[in-house]
């Protein structure tokens, strides 16, 4: 293998856990060499960005009591939370990129991955969606409705 110098030198070759990153290992390299940082940064970025956002709101979700969880899922008969979340993204989508391929947003990729991460991120809006909106319906706990 070639030994890479200068700012790519630290930047590990890694094959990550994700779809993408299976396919294309560079994917996270190309990003992380994108936002000029190291591999180590840029994952860290990554989660900080896209995991722990979501835990922070289920912990907070999940400690209200009944009637704190009732003024919290209040809004959600305007806009039903199982489906806003994923038209925003669809949308947020059409407005920047004029449809589902990200090319000019992230990195240029082949169709069909794009369409793979829409659909993985459609099942998790629609998941997640669900699982709230049924925990605001029924006025129960996150994991209540998760049956755990």
């Amino acid at each position: 293998s070639r030994r890479r110098r200068g700012r790519d030198a630290d930047i590990p070759r890694r094959r990550s856990s994700s779809s993408r990153a299976h396919r294309y290992p560079s994917h996270y390299v190309e990003l992380a060499r994108r936002l000029d940082t190291g591999m180590p940064l840029f994952h860290f970025l990554n989660t900080l960005g896209h995991f722990v956002p979501g835990i922070i709101c289920a912990w907070w979700f999940e400690q209200l009591d009944a009637g704190d969880r009732a003024d919290a899922c209040a809004w959600t008969d305007v806009a039903p939370v199982a489906y806003t979340p994923l038209a925003y993204h669809l949308l947020w989508a059409l407005r920047i990129a004029g449809g589902l391929v990200l090319d000019h947003v992230y990195l240029k990729r082949p169709r069909f991955q794009w369409y793979i991460s829409w659909a993985t991120g459609t099942a998790t809006h629609l998941v997640v969606g669900r699982l709230v909106a049924r925990s605001c319906a029924e006025g129960i706990s996150l994991t209540a409705a998760a049956g755990w």
